[in-house]
């Protein structure tokens, strides 16, 4: 009975890890997609004012 007590924790905790996982995966793709200074105007940036 002790077994199987915490196999059902066990299962239950990666449920809600693999919840939480995708949730953070759907929460940091957009920010993905937001375009990204490249690092030679980041050092420079004087060239973004015309």
């Amino acid at each position: 009975m002790l077994i199987l007590k915490r196999l059902w924790r066990f299962i239950v905790r990666m449920d809600v890890v693999s919840i939480l996982i995708v949730l953070l995966l759907s929460l940091a793709a957009p920010g993905s997609l937001f375009t990204q200074l490249p690092s030679k105007i980041e050092t420079d940036l004087s060239t973004l004012v015309p």
